[in-house]
């Protein structure tokens, strides 16, 4: 424990270069200004499987990598690897504190392990178990550029937990790469990519590339959900998506504005001069629209983001689209 057994205990320390095993929670903060950084948790001695307590998958190797509790602020969890954790990974529920550069589901390599040698569908079989990911609260927290791939918890029997689990207000979640090792290979999750409930405000949700989950890439909840930017989120899958699951999935608690708007619509199109205008009974003045590159197969995706423009008084506009391949 950083800060000691209550809050509000020795701030400023820092915790680098170890290797946690058979523990329960492995760090919990408590205190402000730590920084928890290049270490392994739940990893075996060689760094290539998780560490299982008692031997057993359903264990995992522990329930929370990385604790910080509310009510403290000025935490740093980076360049650190987790594999394996029955809850999350990474539970950041201070303020103003972030999740960099850690890399969640895979080994010391970046690769995903694979423990069922007998192959078959590894979020069904036990192939993975690569464990929990991040979940988010309070206020003006930031995870970014962290690796999320081979996510699945044994002992969950139904719906594997989100990659990201974002609650609380003005977070940056942006630049994650989830399904995707860290090199790149596209492996995926057995749940949602990032998941935003509880209402939340202000959040910055934007250029994260996220592929092959099995359920929805992004998902959207909450009555005064209001104020977030979601811009530049890759999204690729090679199968139709699961009855009630989609590339961006719309929640039934939120604003009925939003479930029932109507995107902007492309009227004409001249080599890579692009018009349009509102959705069809959905004004939308002064409104930014992005345009998104799917291909010819029935699955929902954004390939790569061609162009963001921002709609007249009246909700026309005309952009140039501008093609980058990111996806291969």
């Amino acid at each position: 424990i950083l800060g000691g057994n209550n809050s509000g205990g020795d701030d400023d320390n820092q915790l680098i270069g170890l290797a946690f095993q058979n523990f329960r929670n492995h760090v919990t903060i408590k205190s402000s200004g730590n920084l928890v950084s290049e270490n392994w948790f739940g990893l075996n001695d060689e760094g290539l499987a998780p560490y299982l307590r008692e031997d057993e998958m359903a264990q995992g190797s522990g329930d929370i990598g990385v604790a910080v509790a509310s009510g403290t602020d000025g935490n740093n969890v980076e360049g650190n690897n987790f594999l394996g954790f029955n809850e999350v990974a990474i539970a950041l529920h201070g303020d103003e504190s972030a999740a960099l550069e850690n890399m969640i589901g895979t080994d010391a390599e970046g690769e995903v392990p694979v423990l069922n040698l007998n192959g078959g569908n590894a979020c069904a079989k036990g192939d993975w178990l690569g464990g929990g990911g991040i979940s988010v609260e309070g206020v003006e927290n930031e995870v970014v550029d962290n690796t999320l791939a081979g996510l699945r918890q044994e002992k969950i029997i139904g719906v594997q937990k989100d990659a990201i689990l974002v609650s609380g207000n003005q977070h940056a979640i942006s630049d994650n790469f989830i399904g995707l090792d860290f090199n790149g290979e596209e492996v995926g999750v057995c749940g949602r990519g990032i998941k935003l409930v509880d209402s939340p405000k202000g959040v910055w949700l934007a250029d994260n590339h996220i592929a092959n989950t099995v359920l929805s890439a992004l998902s959207l909840n909450g009555q005064q959900y209001s104020g977030n930017t979601l811009s530049g989120n890759l999204i690729q899958r090679q199968i139709p998506w699961q009855a009630g699951e989609t590339a961006v999935q719309l929640g039934f608690t939120l604003p009925p504005a939003l479930i029932n708007f109507i995107p902007a619509q492309i009227t004409d199109i001249k080599g890579s001069l692009v018009s349009g205008t509102n959705g069809v009974g959905s004004p939308c003045p002064n409104c930014q629209i992005e345009i998104f590159l799917d291909d010819a197969d029935p699955v929902a995706e954004t390939l790569d983001s061609l162009a963001l423009v921002t709609a007249d008084a009246n909700g026309n506009w005309q952009t140039t689209l501008h093609y980058r391949p990111s996806l291969g």
